[in-house]
Formats: structure tokens, sequence, C-alpha cells
């Protein structure tokens, strides 16, 4: 590295270059479609997409709707859900 303080960063930039070049590539847009539609058909991104839906419906629901007795209900549901995994992890 010598004398030289930028020499550490462009290493990093480009080790990061050749993991980035060894990506998988596409040479057309409708190979890439096909691709995303395969992997959106998938059973891991079918959970990821229902869980990334229930959490904002959650929140939202929290933040603009929720009555006083809402929010003492869902707190009862939160504290059984942190016993639970207390207990799953021991």
């Amino acid at each position: 590295m010598g004398n030289n303080p930028n020499a550490g960063t462009r290493r990093i930039i480009n080790l990061r270059k050749e993991v980035l070049m060894a990506r998988k590539a596409y040479s057309t847009p409708e190979q890439q479609a096909q691709a995303n539609k395969r992997y959106y058909q998938s059973e891991d991104a079918i959970l990821k997409r229902k869980m990334r839906n229930y959490k904002s419906n959650g929140k939202t629901f929290i933040l603009n709707y929720a009555t006083e007795a809402d929010l003492q209900e869902y707190e009862a549901y939160i504290k059984a859900r942190r016993k639970e995994l207390e207990e799953s992890n021991r």
C-alpha cells in the first residue's frame, strides 16, 4: 500500500467490481423478465412478499386507525410472541 492513503480503498473498489462482474447477466431483457418471473413464483419469494405485506398492513393499522383498545390487544399479542421466542431460544 506504500505511502498512498487511497490504495486500500482502490483495492476494495476493484474487488467489488470483480464480484459484480461475476454475477449472472442476461443478454436480453426478455431473459431477465423470465428469470424474474421464475423467482417471483418461488415459495421463498411468495413467503417474503406475504411477510412484507403483513408488516406493512399492521404498521398502517397501528399508526393510522388503531384505538386504545386495539393497541392494548396488540400489546398482549406482542408479549405472548416474545415469550414464545424466549422459550424457543432456550
